[in-house]
């Protein structure tokens, strides 16, 4: 949850850094400096790509956002039960665990940090790791 106090936002940016961890390969693809205007997001991009998979699952959320900027004063902003879907990605990208953080300004501030970790796997396929971690700790075995 964001509060904006006694301001109205009218810029909304994040600054974020993207590691991906390609499923069967041992190196790290690091996206350091990905500039995201949220004020500009809202628009609504139909290209696929990863701003528009993170737009679409923000919009799909329980939330009380604003269609557009500015983001009112006063107000508390929310977004429950957030969910990606992978079919706005674009089909060449390989399957992949990711780490994104992003320090967001509003109006220029340093305001909050974001911080999400997560995995695009095939239907059916974990390639996450946890079904074989969680196999070798199954107390039944």
């Amino acid at each position: 949850m964001v509060t904006t106090n006694n301001i109205d936002i009218t810029s909304l940016v994040g600054i974020s850094q993207l590691h991906l961890f390609i499923y069967g390969r041992n190196n790290v693809m690091r996206l350091n400096g990905i500039r995201l205007d949220i004020c500009k997001m809202l628009d609504n991009s139909q290209r696929k790509s990863l701003v528009t998979m993170l737009y679409k699952g923000i919009m799909q959320t329980d939330n009380n956002l604003p269609k557009k900027c500015p983001f009112e004063r006063n107000t508390t902003y929310a977004l429950r039960n957030m969910k990606f879907d992978a079919s706005y990605l674009p089909s060449y990208l390989p399957e992949y665990n990711f780490t994104y953080t992003g320090l967001f300004h509003a109006n220029n501030v340093n305001s909050f940090e974001v911080r999400v970790i997560g995995s695009f796997c095939s239907i059916n396929h974990d390639c996450t790791g946890l079904a074989r971690h969680n196999k070798s700790v199954d107390p039944r075995n």
